[in-house]
């Protein structure tokens, strides 16, 4: 398999960089643009298509036949070139007459890059393959456009292990022009399901390709590098044996949550996890993955871990033994492999961390730039002591106020806490717990799990692999049986993983949400936990619980050419001075505002 396979994304003949990702919601304006350069007036959806897409309604959206399955993610795909979106595939999981079929509601491209329609179909094939009825057939409709297209790639999708019929006449508009469907039936041999796509690199579990044998530290290290996802699985148990040796290795490291993150968000990505062994034994694992990503107007490749900070807080380079040295050497190895990534960018860092300061030091040897910022502070609560004591230690104000929004929620009906955790009530615990998202002050925003398809996907299927040994958790303020507020973590080598908070907006006066985080905290001080921890964000809600935080950096490492010399003079030099000056003279608020009038932003809102 070559390079330009596995790799999700190809470099247009401009010389920009062309690949598919998950559409947004800022792509309103661009698919209606698509739509309109792409289908007749007679036949296009328009705007509300689209926004309903987009939300949480997608399945009740009306099918040529059969229905859309509810809660089933929706395959919603962009193409990008040139900085900007140029086509776009939709698809949904529904089902007639009680069997499954897998429907592509709506393709277009705009007429410059239909050459690039075998990315989309890749990267429709990797969300395929991650549905739980993956197997079934594809139907699609269409008009004689789209039926060229598809035939286009005929053997493309007979290379993927399916065969394509013949475009079959079925409906004409009430202009005449004929409507076709077309269908693709996985072959029975293909073993399409272990076989993956070309950017997944198929479920081929090929090791990791040699990069080189580096000496730091007295210590010689063997490096080699995972490009695909068969390459990544195949270190699965001596990565299970390595984390077992690296201390304090949180939720967010393990094989099971990344393989879960990345089945779910990988879509524009592509593996580039990188190794390192002490006379053959895995000794260090770097989780790293190449995104496209815009820097300065344009889209580079930036190399960081697997995850986000939305997901995957606080991801490190995974160590047992000497980090420092194995940090230089994983310097060198990146430096080896440096055609392959133009910008590293680590996030929620801790600053003194031995691998990562070994890493930093091989880096800047090598002429490498490094930028760093602050980033999240992430309150924690040490949970081995006295829940009484704890609570104690607060203001008499404070429980005051604990008590207060009691009062004034028993004062709407019967107060009852509940907690899920086994798997038979997963999924009316979503359910529960989506309900009072939509009517919490997250509802009129994109933040949330209600906005967010992938989101629930993602916990959904994490909630499904951790619920059988009760690590999944929900919990709930009940009013006469209604949730008033709700709230979900993951349990991990006794650590509490606080992950998402909601509480219903006409019950705000009664601080539902802090009621419920302090029943949350007194069954982790009773239980067999020995630390609850906030995770990053929103710190307003989490402040008034402690004042222990983990504070962490952002680093940056650029490549030492003109262009990233400019760029790192201008992001880490410059403007940190200006905000210096500005900050010295009482100017610095001003200035900020005026930025985000200029903008047309208006900040955003904090969790309450």
């Amino acid at each position: 398999m070559t390079r330009a396979m596995t790799d999700p994304w190809v470099r247009s003949r401009e010389g920009a960089y062309v690949y598919v990702r998950e559409l947004e919601w800022t792509d309103l304006d661009s698919l209606v643009a698509i739509e309109a350069a792409s289908h007749p007036p007679e036949i296009r959806d328009g705007r509300e298509m689209f926004d309903t897409m987009l939300g949480s309604a997608w399945d009740t959206w009306p099918l040529p036949l059969g229905r859309g399955v509810p809660g089933r993610r929706p395959i919603r795909l962009g193409l990008v070139q040139n900085e900007r979106l140029t086509g776009y595939l939709l698809a949904r999981s529904c089902e007639a007459d009680g069997r499954p079929f897998v429907h592509i509601d709506d393709l277009a491209l705009l007429p410059e890059t239909r050459r690039h329609l075998a990315r989309l179909i890749d990267g429709f094939v990797r969300q395929y393959l991650r549905f739980r009825d993956a197997g079934a057939p594809i139907i699609a409709h269409g008009f004689e456009t789209e039926m060229t297209l598809w035939k286009r790639h005929r053997r493309l999708f007979r290379h993927l292990g399916a065969e394509l019929s013949e475009p079959e006449l079925v409906d004409r508009t009430g202009d005449g022009e004929p409507v076709y469907r077309v269908r693709w039936e996985p072959r029975p041999d293909a073993r399409w399901m272990e076989r993956g796509s070309a950017a997944d690199g198929g479920a081929r579990r090929v090791g990791p390709e040699p990069v080189g044998a580096f000496t730091r530290g007295g210590i010689e290290f063997e490096a080699a590098v995972a490009r695909t996802v068969g390459a990544w699985s195949a270190l699965e148990q001596e990565w299970r044996g390595l984390a077992a040796r690296v201390p304090e290795l949180t939720a967010f490291e393990t094989f099971d949550f990344l393989r879960l993150w990345w089945d779910q968000y990988g879509i524009s990505s592509r593996p580039q996890v990188l190794t390192l062994r002490r006379e053959g034994v895995l000794a260090a694992i770097a989780p790293l993955a190449i995104y496209p990503e815009e820097f300065g107007g344009r889209t580079v490749r930036e190399l960081g871990f697997m995850g986000s900070r939305w997901e995957a807080d606080r991801p490190r380079l995974l160590v047992a033994d000497d980090p420092f040295a194995a940090g230089q050497a994983l310097a060198a190895a990146l430096v080896e492999l440096r055609e392959e990534w133009d910008v590293l960018y680590l996030y929620e860092q801790a600053p003194d961390s031995p691998a990562l300061l070994g890493l930093v030091a091989g880096l800047e040897s090598e002429g490498y730039l490094i930028g760093r910022g602050p980033d999240s502070v992430c309150p924690f609560i040490d949970t081995r002591g006295d829940w009484a004591e704890f609570l104690g230690g607060h203001s008499s104000n404070f429980r005051k106020n604990l008590r207060r929004a009691r009062r004034k929620l028993e004062e709407h009906g019967a107060l009852a806490y509940r907690v899920m955790t086994s798997p038979d009530e997963m999924d009316e615990a979503f359910r529960r717990y989506l309900d009072v998202e939509t009517r919490s002050w997250k509802a009129d925003t994109t933040i949330g799990l209600h906005s967010d398809a992938i989101a629930r996907s993602f916990y959904g299927e994490l909630a499904e692999h951790l619920a059988p040994e009760g690590a999944f958790q929900f919990r709930f303020l009940e009013v006469d049986g209604r949730p008033a507020a709700g709230t979900f973590g993951i349990v991990h080598d006794r650590r509490f993983y606080s992950l998402k908070i909601a509480h219903d907006a006409e019950c705000a006066p009664a601080s539902p949400g802090t009621l419920l985080e302090s029943h949350e905290l007194r069954d982790c001080f009773e239980g067999p936990i020995d630390e609850y921890d906030f995770l990053g964000g929103f710190l307003t809600n989490k402040s008034r619980w402690t004042d222990r935080v983990r504070s962490t950096v952002q680093l940056f490492a650029f490549p030492p050419t003109l262009r990233w010399r400019l760029f790192h003079l201008d992001r880490f030099v410059l403007r940190p001075w200006v905000k210096t000056i500005l900050r010295r003279h009482g100017w610095l608020d001003r200035a900020l505002a005026l930025r985000d009038r200029l903008r047309g932003e208006t900040g955003s809102e904090e969790e309450p």
